[in-house]
């Protein structure tokens, strides 16, 4: 799952995703129970208990919990989410932009 390569790579390397042509580097993350409708990589919001941005996935959802934005600082999810607004972003592999 992306949570076991998130948690198997970090801290150096890391996963990335692309968020409106940037890419972003996904630095620690968790499993969130649930599950989603959404297509995968839909940001769904911020969980109200961990504030992770959850992110739908194929089976379950992710909970972002630190990330950087290519050029940026790293962050945690909160100030991302709170700074850039993504609800209803779907994150795109890097794999499919090589």
């Amino acid at each position: 799952t992306l949570d076991s390569l998130c948690r198997g790579i970090a801290p150096w390397p890391t996963a990335f995703a692309s968020f409106n042509g940037k890419r972003l580097a996904i630095r620690m993350t968790h499993v969130i129970p649930g599950i989603t409708t959404k297509a995968p990589g839909t940001i769904l919001g911020l969980d109200n208990e961990s504030k992770a941005m959850c992110v739908a996935c194929a089976e379950g959802i992710l909970g972002i919990d630190e990330i950087q934005l290519e050029g940026k600082k790293k962050m945690d999810a909160e100030s991302f989410f709170n700074g850039y607004h993504p609800n209803g972003v779907v994150l795109e592999s890097m794999a499919e932009k090589e």
